[in-house]
Protein backbone atom coordinates (compact mmCIF):
# COMPACT_ATOMS: atom_id res chain seq x y z
CA UNK A 1 0.00 0.00 0.00
CA UNK A 2 1.59 3.59 -1.31
CA UNK A 3 1.21 6.24 2.37
CA UNK A 4 -0.80 9.02 1.46
CA UNK A 5 0.75 12.04 1.06
CA UNK A 6 0.23 14.91 3.68
CA UNK A 7 -1.36 17.70 3.58
CA UNK A 8 1.47 19.81 3.18
CA UNK A 9 2.95 18.63 0.25
CA UNK A 10 3.47 20.28 -2.73
CA UNK A 11 3.20 17.11 -4.97
CA UNK A 12 -0.25 16.29 -3.43
CA UNK A 13 -1.27 19.66 -3.89
CA UNK A 14 -0.39 19.52 -7.66
CA UNK A 15 -2.37 16.23 -7.86
CA UNK A 16 -5.65 17.55 -6.43
CA UNK A 17 -5.34 20.42 -8.97
CA UNK A 18 -5.08 18.49 -11.71
CA UNK A 19 -8.19 16.20 -10.06
CA UNK A 20 -10.12 19.68 -10.24
CA UNK A 21 -9.26 20.59 -13.43
CA UNK A 22 -10.29 17.39 -15.07
CA UNK A 23 -13.61 17.19 -12.84
CA UNK A 24 -13.85 21.16 -14.62
CA UNK A 25 -13.16 19.81 -18.14
CA UNK A 26 -15.67 17.36 -17.83
CA UNK A 27 -18.15 18.96 -18.04
CA UNK A 28 -17.07 21.34 -21.38
CA UNK A 29 -19.20 20.44 -24.63
CA UNK A 30 -18.27 17.18 -26.20
CA UNK A 31 -16.26 16.15 -23.29
CA UNK A 32 -16.86 12.19 -23.18
CA UNK A 33 -19.10 10.88 -20.74
CA UNK A 34 -17.74 9.04 -17.84
CA UNK A 35 -18.11 5.00 -19.30
CA UNK A 36 -20.69 3.19 -16.56
CA UNK A 37 -18.31 0.85 -15.01
CA UNK A 38 -16.44 4.07 -14.04
CA UNK A 39 -18.76 6.48 -13.05
CA UNK A 40 -19.47 4.99 -9.37
CA UNK A 41 -15.64 5.62 -8.92
CA UNK A 42 -15.10 8.88 -10.21
CA UNK A 43 -18.38 9.78 -8.42
CA UNK A 44 -16.55 9.07 -4.84
CA UNK A 45 -13.05 10.01 -5.94
CA UNK A 46 -14.08 13.29 -6.68
CA UNK A 47 -16.34 13.70 -3.33
CA UNK A 48 -13.26 12.30 -1.90
CA UNK A 49 -11.02 14.78 -3.05
CA UNK A 50 -12.72 17.75 -1.69
CA UNK A 51 -11.70 17.06 2.58
CA UNK A 52 -8.41 16.45 1.08
CA UNK A 53 -8.16 19.55 -1.01
CA UNK A 54 -9.58 21.78 1.99
CA UNK A 55 -7.08 20.25 4.19
CA UNK A 56 -4.11 21.26 1.81
CA UNK A 57 -5.65 24.83 1.63
CA UNK A 58 -4.10 26.00 4.68
CA UNK A 59 -0.65 24.72 3.30
CA UNK A 60 -0.62 26.79 0.14
CA UNK A 61 1.77 29.74 -0.10
CA UNK A 62 1.58 32.40 -1.73
CA UNK A 63 5.08 33.59 -3.01
CA UNK A 64 6.48 34.91 -6.16
CA UNK A 65 6.92 31.03 -7.63
CA UNK A 66 3.58 29.98 -6.47
CA UNK A 67 1.40 33.08 -6.87
CA UNK A 68 -1.31 31.29 -8.65
CA UNK A 69 -1.33 28.37 -5.94
CA UNK A 70 -3.69 29.06 -3.80
CA UNK A 71 -6.05 29.92 -6.76
CA UNK A 72 -5.56 26.67 -8.57
CA UNK A 73 -6.89 24.84 -4.84
CA UNK A 74 -9.57 26.94 -4.94
CA UNK A 75 -10.73 26.36 -8.51
CA UNK A 76 -10.12 22.35 -7.51
CA UNK A 77 -12.52 22.46 -4.86
CA UNK A 78 -15.49 24.48 -7.11
CA UNK A 79 -14.80 22.12 -9.67
CA UNK A 80 -14.97 19.05 -7.12
CA UNK A 81 -18.28 20.65 -5.12
CA UNK A 82 -20.07 20.90 -8.72
CA UNK A 83 -19.32 24.71 -9.81
CA UNK A 84 -17.12 24.16 -13.14
CA UNK A 85 -17.76 27.34 -14.57
CA UNK A 86 -16.26 28.70 -10.96
CA UNK A 87 -13.74 26.45 -11.09
CA UNK A 88 -12.20 28.11 -14.89
CA UNK A 89 -12.92 31.83 -13.70
CA UNK A 90 -10.77 30.96 -10.57
CA UNK A 91 -7.97 29.45 -12.87
CA UNK A 92 -7.74 31.83 -15.35
CA UNK A 93 -7.79 34.81 -13.02
CA UNK A 94 -3.81 35.72 -13.42
CA UNK A 95 -4.85 36.84 -17.15
CA UNK A 96 -3.82 40.58 -15.39
CA UNK A 97 -0.89 41.85 -16.87
CA UNK A 98 1.30 44.55 -15.37
CA UNK A 99 1.83 48.10 -17.53
CA UNK A 100 5.27 48.88 -18.61
CA UNK A 101 4.78 52.42 -18.26
CA UNK A 102 3.20 52.37 -14.46
CA UNK A 103 3.53 49.29 -13.38
CA UNK A 104 -0.26 49.08 -11.90
CA UNK A 105 -2.33 45.79 -13.10
CA UNK A 106 -4.64 46.07 -16.10
CA UNK A 107 -7.56 43.74 -15.53
CA UNK A 108 -9.19 42.25 -18.15
CA UNK A 109 -13.09 43.31 -18.91
CA UNK A 110 -13.97 39.51 -19.42
CA UNK A 111 -12.22 36.07 -20.16
CA UNK A 112 -12.32 34.47 -22.97
CA UNK A 113 -10.50 31.32 -21.18
CA UNK A 114 -13.90 30.17 -19.13
CA UNK A 115 -14.33 27.38 -21.35
CA UNK A 116 -17.68 26.99 -20.45
CA UNK A 117 -19.01 31.01 -21.02
CA UNK A 118 -18.21 29.80 -25.07
CA UNK A 119 -20.58 26.87 -25.06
Amino acid sequence: MIAPLAADNRDRGDLLCFVGYSVACGHLQGADAIPDFLRRAYESAQQDAVPLISASIPFTKETENTASELRHMMSALAACRGYPELAFMLADMDCSIECPNCDGLIEPFESNLNLLAEQ
